[in-house]
This record gives structure tokens, C-alpha cells and sequence, in this order.
């Protein structure tokens, strides 16, 4: 029998302020509402209208839950772990395109759709299978023209690629070696995050979970081009004689969300430690979208792991584990 608790808190939003600069402010936040999630150890989500659809990576069966933002009720699951026509055997990324919810497979090699205006979700709407390839692929996005993928590529850190998955162009590139020795595939691991694009698609974050540094792209038919970069604290690590990479700073941006004014990503600042199951990160820094200024930062109420914020910037969702698998909402002051 499934096991689930649906909370609903109605306390209002709790804030200080503490103005550090004519441009920054640090605000320390509490969430008004909240959903307890079934157990597990989920990892990312994406909202569209009311809905709320929360990746369940390491679920024994299914690996998306679907709850409503407005009464945190569940109202199903979907998408079966296995080996059959439409099971998943290793979703990297979930991503959100229109009224479509898509899944990643890499395992698989299938890129899946599901309409979220549907409350059939026994199988995918759209499928698209992907093509072999000798490279690495870490996730992939959709783009208004096609999909955007980043991996270990002989000319850059992202491959652009139309509707039919061919390649139109290479793009971007890693952070420099903190020593030229390190090997090629060792530097292109330690520069493994993740990419969050706008709604509308136009605009790409691209964050590093080892540094504390985040580029935005705009998202052109056949190009990609940096807007901006904001760096915290540069990518530097070490290497030990089995290959384990350690950070010298602490992790950096583990989660991102991007609408039209802003760019929100969540900072973990806390120190690598390389038993752990996961970074968590407890400050959301708030950047301007148009020119890269961080303009302010809120500090949760717990350690989190990911973050979804509204277009309208009104609600910011967040993923967190403690005390137990949740997602807290915030109304944002800002």
C-alpha cells in the first residue's frame, strides 16, 4: 500500500531583512505552505499551473509523482521502472515544454512525452528514440527548436540538436584545469551540473555543482550565446592517485530557476564531503536576468535540495529531505 501524508500549513511568510549593499539584500525565509511526499529520495520537479510533478530517482516503482499545488493532494504516479516498451530504466532529467512533461532515458535511449492536460499517463504521448553515439551525454533539455544536451563533446561542453536529434552545433566550453596534468575526461567530470531553462525557452542557466558559478545563454535556432557570467568561487579541486575528485572550495550551485527577470539558484556553500548521498544548499541567490546583478538572497528555514519558481515570481517551490521528503512553498517578498 502506497504511503503518503499531504500537509497543508496555512502560516504566513515570515521575513528579515538585512540590507548589505544599495543592490543586495539578505532575507531570511519561512514557507506558507507545504507538501509531504511519499518516502524516497527525490530529486528534481517541475510545475505547470496547479500541478505539481515530482522525479523520484531512486523509486522501486514508479519514477514521477503528480500532486495539486492548491490542496497537496496526490493524485497518481507514473512512469514504471524496468526494461518494457514503456518503462524507463535510468531517467536522467525531466523537463517541461508547453503542456508536455518529458523524460530523459538514457537508458534507453528514448526521449518520452506525456501531456500533462491528460489524465491517462498509462503511455507516453510522443516519443523520440536517440541516436548512438560515442559520447558522453549528461541532460538534455528542449529548446523551441529542437533539444540541447550537454556531455563530454569534441568541440564543447553542449551539443545543440534539431527535433530529429542531428547535430547542429557544438557550443560553450569547461572551466579552465586548475593544473594542466589533470586528464581530459577527469576535468570534464568535475565541471558535471546542470542546465535550467526559461519557460519560453529563450534563456539557458548552466550551473556547476563543484564551483560556485553560473553562466546564463540565450537559446538561439542554431547557436548559443553567453549573456552572462556570475563567479563566486572558481572551479578548484584535486585529484587523488584512484581518480576521486575533492573540491578545494566549497560546493557551489546545485540547483537553478529561470523566468523572464530573474535567475534563482540555490548555493550549497557547505564542504565537500565525498560520503555524502548529496550536496544540500540552504541560500537562494537572486540574480537580474538582463545584466547578471545578484540583487538579493533568501536563507531558507532547512538544507535543500531543489529549487521551481512561478514566471509570475510570486512562488518559489523547494525540494528538501529534512525531517523528511518535502516540498515547501514560499511566497517571495522580492
Amino acid at each position: 500500500m502506497r504511503s503518503f501524508i499531504t500537509c497543508f500549513l496555512g502560516i504566513s511568510v515570515l521575513y528579515s531583512c538585512q540590507q548589505v549593499s544599495d543592490t543586495q539584500i539578505v532575507m531570511d525565509i519561512v514557507p506558507k505552505d507545504s507538501i509531504v511526499l511519499e518516502l524516497g529520495l527525490q530529486t528534481e520537479m517541475e510545475h505547470i499551473g496547479n500541478k505539481l510533478y515530482v522525479f523520484n530517482m531512486f523509486s522501486e516503482d514508479n519514477l514521477i509523482e503528480a500532486y495539486d499545488i492548491n490542496t497537496g493532494a496526490f493524485f497518481g504516479n507514473f512512469a514504471p521502472k524496468g526494461s518494457g516498451p514503456n518503462e524507463y530504466v535510468f531517467v536522467d532529467n525531466v523537463d517541461i515544454y508547453k503542456d508536455d512533461l518529458l523524460l530523459f532515458d538514457l537508458g534507453s535511449k528514448k526521449i518520452d512525452s506525456y501531456n500533462t492536460a491528460s489524465s491517462d499517463f498509462s503511455e507516453p504521448t510522443k516519443r523520440i528514440s536517440m541516436k548512438d553515439s560515442d559520447y558522453r551525454l549528461w541532460n538534455i533539455c528542449k529548446t523551441a527548436e529542437g533539444y540541447l544536451a550537454s556531455g563530454v563533446f569534441p568541440e564543447g561542453k553542449f551539443a545543440l540538436l534539431s527535433e530529429s536529434l542531428d547535430l547542429i552545433k557544438y557550443a560553450g566550453s569547461f572551466r579552465p584545469k586548475p593544473m594542466e596534468s589533470i586528464d581530459d575526461d577527469v576535468h570534464a567530470l568535475a565541471n558535471y551540473g546542470t542546465q535550467k531553462l526559461s519557460r519560453d525557452k529563450r534563456y539557458m542557466a548552466d550551473i556547476i555543482y563543484n564551483a560556485g558559478i553560473l553562466t546564463l545563454y540565450e537559446v538561439k535556432a542554431n547557436d548559443l550565446v553567453k549573456k552572462w557570467e556570475y563567479v563566486g568561487d572558481e572551479l578548484n579541486y584535486k585529484v587523488s592517485s584512484n581518480g576521486a575528485i575533492t573540491n578545494v572550495n566549497p560546493m557551489g550551485y546545485i540547483s537553478a530557476s529561470v523566468t523572464t527577470r530573474y535567475v534563482y539558484a540555490l548555493y550549497s556553500g557547505e564542504d565537500d564531503d565525498p560520503d555524502a548521498l548529496s550536496p544540500y544548499g540552504q541560500e537562494v541567490h537572486v540574480f537580474d536576468s538582463s545584466n547578471g546583478n545578484m540583487i538579493a538572497k533568501y536563507r531558507l528555514d532547512r538544507r535543500s535540495f531543489s529549487i521551481d519558481v512561478d514566471e509570475g515570481n510570486s512562488k518559489m517551490f523547494v525540494l528538501s529531505h529534512f525531517p523528511e521528503p518535502v516540498v515547501l512553498i514560499y511566497e517571495l517578498p522580492f
